[in-house]
């Protein structure tokens, strides 16, 4: 087990090697976060366009491209 002091200054000098990996896992948390936001966008829209053929009803053309073009970005 490591002593208090030297764990704090074991810590401090971990950070002060590796500060600049911050930046790379922010931008892994970042992209990560979009994409989990895109997929749920694009459920919901499968959902809707599902309902639409449940209950009978023409599907909106522009649900149709709306979906293609989340697609495509």
């Amino acid at each position: 087990m490591i002593a208090p002091g030297l764990e704090a200054k074991f810590m401090e000098d971990l950070f002060r090697s590796y500060w600049w990996l911050l930046f790379p896992m922010a931008w892994f948390i970042i992209v990560g976060w979009r994409a989990w936001l895109r997929y749920l966008r694009r459920r919901d829209t499968v959902d809707l366009i599902k309902s639409y053929a449940a209950s009978g009803k023409d599907i909106p053309a522009g649900l149709i491209d709306k979906l293609s073009r989340r697609s495509e970005g």
